[in-house]
């Protein structure tokens, strides 16, 4: 008894510490008036926990103070989200518990200046070459007499046929002395996530979401055409496709597709794992498993379109993830930036049960099965807006095989 009371003094003293350093320090400036000691208590018990669970240390006590007055805002902030009701989606706390928006942000979607690098890049392929549309396609739609215009599934859910891989997660991506990227977020990606003696080499941390999203798409087409699913190598293309795409600094999946094309296929990932960083090219060290014709895009801004194309293969689209933070099931719906800053893919649709429900897209995400609904998401589908929930429906590409 006495031990269990000596132990519950020492978790509230450290609690304390914990919020009074982060308060001295301006961290703690929103904390409310009527927090009180066992609230403290129980948060730093939770903290504890979640630390435990998703393996986090920090190099500093002062860090790990930060830490905790950001986890502390961060749940406060999904349990009063939840409480409004009237929702058709919950957030939950996750691996993103302990950062900012800012820091979520900048370390795991891709930098807007290298999406518009990527996307003039695409640009630039469609000028120097009339079209990157490679066979059997026109007008950003499936040309089969049989197709056009018909009518779609009312759901789609390529899971279902076994034509889609787990969700893999692209970490925190650090790029090296070989990526030419900014340094705005390597500080806080290095203490959090990096042992100290490898800071130094981390330049920048971001988005290597665009070659998960081309590869998912690749996996699942290879899948439907030889009815083999075989996880294939995101490193590749984040070491190697760097003439259009930025490695872990942003990219775009129709640039892949063309240069996977144009570079004799992709390997299987066993032969090019993934490192969650960005390195040299070792692609001639690694057999080419499998081979596409190039990409095309769906018609922009037309969730008609994008349905039609999913209805045929999972499909990548461009949008912005700044919601995704905290998600942990149902439909995310609500006003949304529109703005692009993740890829991800579309790997089916449907509608919750009963007369009227709420349509959806299902989409891959890259964070792991530990985020989301076993890392997917569901995102509203047939919304107000032409570009659809997010920005889902602005710039999709399919593989061609």
């Amino acid at each position: 008894m006495a031990s269990r009371s000596m132990r519950r003094a020492a978790l509230l003293l450290c609690a304390c510490l914990l919020a009074g350093a982060a308060a001295s320090s301006g961290a703690g400036r929103h904390r409310p008036d009527d927090v009180t000691g066992d609230d403290l208590l129980i948060m730093a018990e939770r903290f504890r926990a979640w630390q435990a669970a998703h393996n986090r240390t920090y190099a500093t006590a002062a860090e790990r103070r930060r830490r905790f007055e950001v986890y502390r805002r961060n749940v406060e902030h999904i349990e009063a989200t939840n409480r409004r009701g009237g929702l058709s989606y919950e957030l939950g706390e996750n691996q993103f518990a302990d950062l900012t928006r800012e820091e979520f942000l900048a370390a795991y979607t891709m930098q807007p200046r290298h999406v518009l690098a990527s996307r003039n890049a695409m640009r630039r392929l469609v000028v120097a070459n009339g079209s990157v549309r490679v066979g059997g396609h026109r007008n950003g739609s499936y040309a089969d007499d049989d197709f056009f215009g018909a009518a779609v599934p009312n759901s789609v859910d390529w899971r279902s046929k076994g034509a889609a891989t787990p969700a893999r997660s692209q970490m925190g991506c650090a790029a090296t002395v070989f990526a030419v990227i900014s340094s705005a977020a390597a500080t806080v990606f290095a203490v959090i996530f990096l042992q100290p003696q490898l800071q130094l080499n981390v330049r920048a941390c971001a988005g290597s979401c665009w070659a998960f999203a081309t590869v998912a798409s690749i996996e699942s087409l290879y899948k439907l055409k030889t009815g083999r699913l075989v996880p294939l190598s995101e490193q590749e293309l984040v070491d190697c496709d760097v003439a259009g795409d930025h490695g872990c600094g942003g990219g775009w999946p129709g640039v892949a597709m063309v240069w996977i094309a144009r570079n004799g296929g992709l390997a299987a990932a066993s032969d090019y794992p993934y490192e969650s960083k960005q390195g040299q090219c070792r692609r001639d060290k690694a057999r080419s498993l499998v081979r596409i014709r190039g990409g095309e895009p769906v018609a922009r801004n037309d969730e008609a379109a994008l349905e039609v194309a999913v209805a045929r293969q999972p499909v990548t689209v461009i949008m912005n993830a700044a919601g995704f933070q905290f998600y942990k099931g149902g439909v995310l719906s609500g006003a949304c930036d529109a703005r692009p800053n993740h890829a991800v893919t579309v790997v089916g649709y449907g509608a919750e049960p009963g007369i009227g429900g709420r349509k959806f897209w299902i989409v891959k995400n890259s964070w792991g099965e530990g985020w989301g609904e076993k890392g997917y998401v569901r995102m509203a589908r047939r919304v107000k807006a032409k570009e659809g929930q997010c920005g889902i429906a602005m710039m999709p590409h399919y593989p061609v095989m």
